[in-house]
């Protein structure tokens, strides 16, 4: 089985990381899409999109030991039918995360390998303060995907077609190390006002999730 790794975070959150080593018709053949999932599976032509489609509903009934059809909000946020569980879904090449918690809500965000185009324009994704700290602490690429990682977990985590990943909230400075946290600040109203983040770094990827 390719379910790789199991996060548990003390607020109930569990992150499971699926490693695609399977083909498609592998994937295909034990598992029971709903109508809604094949017809989404049949929109997308990219064979690696495919198979992370695919192993993220492997993953899900690896977390949960049931079968639960995923569904999708008009914004492109995934949900459970039929459940007060509220999931997250992120892909990077040949790794697949998907976080499950039984609070309000979640994002996570998973990278794999290091991106130097985020040094080229951190400023896409970096608001003035992150930037001047960022400048102060001359913080290497690593650092730097970890900022963009938890700027994408915090847009999922929100799901409001008026965020902005720059500006929407603010990333506070942080030590790096193989596991942490990050605070994060909300700067739209209707949200908590704090948000805390975990990261995992391992030699294969980067995962940030909300919570702690």
């Amino acid at each position: 089985m390719p379910l790789v790794e199991k996060y548990h975070l003390k607020d109930r959150t569990t992150v499971g990381i699926w490693e695609l080593v399977e083909t498609e018709e592998e994937l295909m053949n034990p598992i029971d899409l709903s109508q809604l999932e094949a017809e989404r599976l049949s929109d997308r032509n990219n064979p690696l999109k495919r198979k992370q489609f695919l192993a993220a509903r492997h993953l899900l009934k690896e977390l949960i030991g049931e079968k639960k059809s995923i569904q999708y909000k008009k914004s492109g946020k995934p949900f459970l039918e039929e459940s007060n569980r509220q999931i997250s879904i992120s892909h990077s090449d040949r790794f697949v995360a998907l976080a499950l918690t039984e609070v309000q809500r979640v994002g996570v965000d998973i990278e794999v390998g290091r991106r130097p185009s985020l040094a080229k324009v951190p400023d896409y994704f970096l608001n003035d303060e992150e930037m001047a700290e960022v400048l102060t602490m001359k913080v290497d690429l690593e650092q730097l995907s970890l900022y963009w990682s938890a700027k994408e977990a915090l847009y999922k985590y929100m799901d409001d077609e008026k965020l902005d990943i720059r500006t929407s909230f603010r990333i506070f400075p942080f030590e790096i190390k193989e596991q942490g946290l990050i605070e994060a600040q909300s700067l739209l109203s209707g949200f908590p006002q704090k948000i805390i983040l975990s990261y995992f770094r391992t030699s294969d990827y980067v995962l940030v999730v909300t919570g702690k």
